[in-house]
């Protein structure tokens, strides 16, 4: 009977620990960024902070020319509805693996590295 109680406190210990650590937050970061392509795959930015290399060098297919931009990331968590591309914000951020919420079309040719944003601040139009 003993080993029967350890054995599920062991269990509960384990099955917490599994469920509490799904996503493990690296610390949130501030910076400047301008809203390059707002689309149902997510919201391209590149961060104008030129001290902190976050992103990716993205080549926007999109545009007619191609153009490229330096420093660009994947946002999954803007609300589309309050910015319009061309827009500078400064915000908080944390790189993630994937977006936990929202429903976002594959549509490809966006960036790779993904980040969730808190704190917006629009700076101008």
């Amino acid at each position: 009977m003993k080993t029967f109680i350890k054995l599920l406190i062991i269990l509960g210990i384990v099955f917490s620990s599994a469920v509490c650590c799904k996503k493990i937050p690296q610390k949130e970061t501030s910076s400047t960024a301008k809203i390059i392509l707002l689309s149902c795959g997510g919201t391209v930015i590149q961060f104008l902070d030129s001290d902190s290399i976050v992103g990716e060098t993205w080549d926007n297919f999109f545009s007619n020319p191609v153009v490229i931009y330096t420093n660009c990331s994947l946002v999954g968590n803007l609300a589309m509805s309050k910015f319009k591309e061309g827009d500078t914000i400064n915000f908080n951020y944390e790189k993630v693996i994937f977006f936990e919420t929202g429903i976002f079309c594959n549509i490809g040719g966006l960036p790779k590295i993904k980040i969730e944003i808190s704190d917006v601040v629009k700076i101008n139009k």
